[in-house]
């Protein structure tokens, strides 16, 4: 059985730390299998087929095995077709029997090598829990002071069913932590239904919105004309693959907006919250048992199989879905559909639905976010603009920011070395930090700061340099010049938001 589990990001390790010792001896950490790779194996056998790269040789000699170790790879990498590494056809070319002759026969054993484990990671997430003792159910392996994982990975933890809980990090649990502190705001239930915020989805105003800001769900939410709780939850069980292949979302628009669908159907009354369409895996779970009058456990097997597409056709699965098949036809039957209807039915049956429970919690974290976003744009622009994976994000959160009624501002030596929250006439507004600017670097920046929280605002620019030029400082020229040009260096209050103003007509222009 598999549990994943979303915490924050930087609380997810002691969370599997509390899991394991809580459960002592009975949990364990889950270890990965690092293979061989082309680069790590070949380097692996040049030392031991002659072609030594270290400093106890001749350097003459290691340079040339460097050059003959880097050819073999790009040899290797020849036979790649498709991302995967066709070895049987590289065995059968004259210049392999060539290389191994010289070398030692390389290539015969990375042959057998490759693609082989090389060493025992640990999983980032995974954990496995049991009743009894885990070594009654494989070897542990001891990683340090209190540290084990277990030598099994997660694919064979599963075959001896064992429990694996994925303790997944979510940045945007952080993300909501951060708003709450900031605002002092906690996001009530009755605020998570007011009309403004569906509004907002149904209106595609999702950038920086949990699950919801690419041009998919956008166009879902418009489609389906999201007013409630219930769209946005099947926006998040709409918004993939299969759904998405078979046009879901239409079918959920129409059962939604028609007036001739039949609601007194046997199906109907276990779909009414997604109107009729078969979405979620616990309505696939209720329809198999309540109307094809299939057995939990039966049930249990489906949401098994259909996991994966190519299970449908696997020998050892065609059997179990073909009694399922009938068992189920002879359920419909016995509920008055036709075997037109219980044929259909079956159809949809037995495609990979999502679950109800784990789109419902990634919609709260999504109407909680648009709550924020509606009434504090400046906040949570800010939160994103610190959570940022890269430039390109934080260019593109600015521009969001502005569009959505914040002011950005450019970064000032009597501003801070991160961006951060500033006030302005009262208002919030997103101070970007000095380490936006090109070629001032953070340990200057921080310095910058440090000063001015310890001696007061910088009162010109000759107070600046007296303040940070000098022998020893990270502040350099170059950072000086940075700043000057930037702007980070005005002291007249007026030209400093006027390039402000026309910074943010910018960003709003894109």
């Amino acid at each position: 059985m598999d549990i994943d589990v979303d915490f924050e990001t930087d609380k997810r390790q002691e969370v599997i730390d509390y899991v394991v010792n809580k459960h002592k001896g009975k949990a364990v950490q889950i270890c990965s299998y690092g293979e061989y790779s082309i680069d790590n194996l070949v380097n692996d056998l040049a030392s031991v087929c002659g072609l030594e790269t270290t400093k106890d040789i001749d350097e003459g000699e290691r340079e040339h095995n460097k050059k003959v170790v880097a050819e073999l790879k790009r040899y290797i990498r020849t036979f790649e077709e498709d991302g995967k590494l066709n070895v049987s056809k590289m065995m059968e070319e004259p210049k392999t029997e060539e290389y191994n002759s010289e070398y030692d026969d390389i290539l015969k054993h990375f042959s057998k090598m490759y693609g082989k484990i090389r060493y025992l990671g640990k999983h980032a997430a995974g954990v496995a829990v049991v009743g009894t003792d885990i070594s009654d159910y494989c070897c542990i392996i001891r990683r340090g002071e209190g540290k084990y994982s277990s030598c099994y990975d997660l694919n064979d933890l599963e075959a001896i069913n064992c429990i694996k809980f994925d303790m997944l990090g979510l940045k945007t649990l952080s993300e909501i932590k951060e708003l709450e502190y900031y605002t002092d705001h906690k996001v009530t239930e009755e605020e998570m239904e007011q009309q403004e915020i569906f509004d907002a989805f149904r209106e595609g105003k999702t950038n920086g919105i949990f699950q919801m800001e690419k041009n998919a769900p956008k166009e879902i939410l418009a489609k389906i004309h999201c007013d409630c709780m219930e769209d946005v939850i099947a926006v998040n069980a709409l918004n993939r693959p299969a759904p998405l292949q078979l046009k879901m979302p239409d079918v959920y628009a129409h059962n939604k907006l028609s007036s001739d669908i039949d609601r007194n159907t046997p199906v109907y009354r276990y779909t009414k919250e997604t109107y009729g369409t078969l979405l979620y895996q616990e309505q696939t779970v209720e329809v198999a048992q309540k109307v094809g009058h299939l057995t939990a456990a039966q049930s249990f097997d489906m949401l098994k199989i259909m996991k994966k597409a190519e299970n449908l056709t696997k020998p050892e699965y065609v059997p179990i879905i073909e009694q399922m098949r009938k068992d189920f036809m002879k359920g419909c039957k016995s509920e008055g559909l036709t075997k037109e209807q219980a044929t259909s039915l079956w159809g949809s049956m037995l495609i990979y639905g999502f679950n109800r429970g784990h789109a419902s919690a990634y919609s709260i974290i999504s109407v909680e976010q648009m709550w924020y976003k509606l009434h504090y744009p400046a906040v949570f622009w800010y939160v994103k603009i610190k959570y940022a994976g890269n430039d390109g994000d934080i260019a593109k959160y600015s521009e969001y920011a502005v569009k959505d009624g914040a002011v950005v501002l450019l970064p000032h030596v009597n501003g801070t070395a991160k961006t951060s929250l500033a006030k302005v006439d009262g208002e919030q507004a997103i101070q970007q930090g000095l380490v936006t600017t090109k070629d001032v670097g953070l340990t200057a920046a921080e310095q910058i700061e440090k000063e001015r929280k310890e001696h007061g605002d910088y009162k010109s620019y000759d107070d600046f340099y007296d303040r940070n030029i000098f022998k020893g400082s990270s502040v350099n020229k170059r950072t000086l010049e940075a700043l000057e040009v930037n702007g980070a260096l005005e002291f007249n209050r007026k030209r400093y938001y006027r390039r402000v103003v026309k910074y943010n007509s910018a960003l709003y222009a894109r």
